[in-house]
């Protein structure tokens, strides 16, 4: 237990890091902000981590159930751990699977919103983290494209999909929301010294065309 942090957020929210697993930064909060739940939306934060994106959003608004997913054991025991403390043991369920294992009886209806901050980077070479920091930071059990795919096939239609991605990578996300039946209606690009660092999108299933686009600079 000694390798246990809390952090505690403005909104009331406190959550346990474990120094020896993935820490997640502040595009997490980032994301979770740019998201948008109602009361009555079932809610999964898939690549969950330690399930600050979950949470964090759900601080800002309440939803009806939230479900976290990830595939690493200490990761949802991390989770458990963090839903007890904020006292929603009511209203969180914890899936510790693949997500390519994912399905709908894994759930009980079709969502309404997946959450993801997925693994950012493509496998390059050899990789010097150790292996469960570099699964949440790289794409070794999953990709972009299978992340995509299979919200595709757990969310209802009108569903919303939110992704926070590097800039480099925004184009991709595009043609894969297309491929899977998504469309982008929402943007969040930021930058630093005139430079795009990430992107945060929110696709909509089966939507119609027509995209907002917000351009924000680091910090703000």
């Amino acid at each position: 237990m000694n390798n246990l942090t809390l952090e505690h957020f403005e909104n009331g929210i406190t959550i346990y890091q474990d120094q020896n697993l993935y820490k997640f930064t502040a595009d997490a909060i980032k994301l979770a902000k740019f998201c948008k739940i109602k009361r009555t939306d079932n809610v999964l934060d898939m690549c969950a981590g330690c399930g600050v994106v979950g949470f964090y959003a759900y601080s800002l608004n309440e939803c009806n159930k939230l479900y976290f997913n990830d595939i690493q054991k200490p990761m949802c025991n991390l989770i458990r751990k963090n839903i007890k403390l904020n006292n929603l043991e009511n209203k969180c369920e914890v899936i510790q699977k693949d997500l390519k294992d994912l399905t709908l009886a894994d759930f009980e209806k079709p969502l309404d919103v997946i959450l993801c901050n997925p693994p950012y980077f493509k496998v390059n070479g050899k990789i010097k983290e150790n292996i469960s920091v570099a699964m949440c930071r790289h794409e070794l059990t999953t990709n972009l494209e299978e992340v995509i795919c299979k919200a595709s096939k757990l969310i209802s239609s009108k569903g919303k999909l939110y992704i926070i991605i590097p800039a480099d990578r925004f184009c991709e996300c595009v043609i894969l929301f297309n491929k899977y039946g998504f469309e982008a209606k929402r943007v969040e690009i930021s930058y630093f010294k005139d430079v795009a660092t990430v992107s945060i999108l929110e696709g909509v299933k089966n939507a119609k065309s027509g995209v907002k686009i917000n351009i924000k600079k680091e910090g703000l």
